[in-house]
């Protein structure tokens, strides 16, 4: 099977008061374009959009096998200077995949 994108979870350490922070990157493998985005949510809402929750953006009614999903833990800091300049793209798996829709029409 040939993968169409792949999807990087990116999420911080635990920081002293029990927090991890969570972002993603999204590569079209046909045209290159990198979408980059913060969330406010976890691993899983990142992961759905592979799921029903990414039918607008990819057009499949369920599962979403086209699509290499990774998931990377980093330290805070290193974390922070990534995700420093990173657009917010929302919560919800629905308006994460809209957002990365949105991003590769432009």
């Amino acid at each position: 099977m040939k993968y169409k994108a792949t999807l990087t979870c990116f999420n911080s350490r635990m920081d002293g008061n029990g927090n991890r922070y969570f972002a993603f990157s999204y590569t079209d493998h046909a045209t290159g374009k990198v979408i980059n985005g913060k969330i406010s949510g976890g691993e899983s809402n990142i992961y759905a959009i592979k799921g029903s929750a990414g039918k607008a953006l990819h057009g499949v009614n369920g599962w979403n096998d086209e699509i290499a999903f990774n998931a990377v833990e980093m330290l805070i800091r290193p974390y922070n200077r990534m995700v420093k300049d990173w657009e917010y793209a929302g919560c919800r798996p629905e308006t994460l995949a809209q957002f990365i829709k949105d991003e590769l029409e432009k």
